[in-house]
């Protein structure tokens, strides 16, 4: 609106200015008139691409929203699915022409009309490339706190209530750690297990269908080394995980506790050895002691 005052404002001041009169004031009327008409059109324009699919904008182009939007020349309200990525494989053309299906608890349903669905064949694999909008790379020492931050500048674009889910991957598994509200997740003092990739998935809190996806690849470095804090575009060679139904697994978990008390048995077992050992031993040596002793008394 701004830009609008202040084009018209300049128009009628050019023409106020010219100090024509008559035929001469209509003809210089009429083309600043015209010339009114074309830089209207411009800001119309460029407003109307300003606000269509945010996720596209300023070199973010990731994610996937629906948005609805009114047409400034027909006042007709359509609906617009704008799908980032990097098009290689055409997954935008894939996701937007596939039913937006949302797996989750073991059903699947159409994200809007709630009907059951069936997902199109690499729908899952498309929708995770599409997704994924950053992946951070943070290196830190022993005991120092780990954090992450989900926020994604279009977020705030979505009508829908969102929730952020964030877990640990391993190989194909999937441990929850939070689903909440907030874009944060902290862990205090961080250990060497605490290693790893981690991923923040931005989704519908009704419908659960997904809108963003950013990962974090986690190196933890014994105290005193050099650590830093490091950005990458991609991640090779990192499975992904059709993303939607999230199992907490803690397999990973058990497998450090399973190895810790077989550690500490062992020390136990291994300390009981030796005091068993130094027993016998002053037993025998006593037992000598009194030997020596009987034979040596008159």
């Amino acid at each position: 609106m701004s830009d609008l005052v202040e084009t018209y404002r300049n128009t009628m001041k050019s023409i106020e200015d010219s100090g024509f009169k008559a035929e001469n004031l209509y003809s210089l009327m009429e083309i600043k008139l015209k010339e009114l008409k074309v830089k209207v059109d411009d800001i119309f324009n460029s407003f109307e691409n300003e606000r269509l699919c945010p996720n596209l904008k300023n070199d973010t182009n990731c994610g996937v929203m629906e948005q609805d939007v009114i047409e400034c020349n027909t006042c007709q309200r359509q609906s617009l699915l704008c799908v980032g990525g990097t098009n290689t494989n055409k997954c935008d053309e894939m996701v937007a022409k596939c039913p937006m299906c949302v797996c989750y608890e073991g059903s699947c349903y159409h994200k809007d009309t709630k009907e059951p669905c069936h997902a199109c064949p690499g729908y899952y694999k498309c929708l995770n490339e599409v997704l994924l909008c950053k992946t951070e790379h943070i290196e830190i020492h022993e005991g120092e706190d780990l954090a992450f931050n989900c926020n994604i500048q279009f977020l705030a674009s979505i009508e829908e209530e969102i929730e952020y889910v964030f877990d640990k991957r391993f190989e194909f598994q999937i441990h929850l750690l939070q689903t909440g509200s907030e874009p944060n997740f902290s862990k205090p003092h961080a250990a060497r297990q605490d290693l790893g990739h981690y991923t923040c998935t931005v989704r519908s809190k009704e419908s659960k269908f997904p809108f963003a996806k950013k990962d974090f690849i986690v190196k933890v470095v014994e105290s005193g080394s050099s650590a830093r804090h490091l950005h990458h575009p991609k991640v090779e060679d990192v499975p992904t995980v059709p993303a939607g139904d999230i199992e907490p697994e803690d397999k990973d978990d058990i497998i450090i506790l399973v190895a810790a008390i077989a550690a500490t048995v062992i020390f136990v077992i291994i300390i009981v050895s030796i005091c068993a050992v130094y027993i016998q031993r002053n037993r025998a040596a006593r037992a000598q002691e009194r030997k020596f002793e009987s034979h040596g008394d008159p």
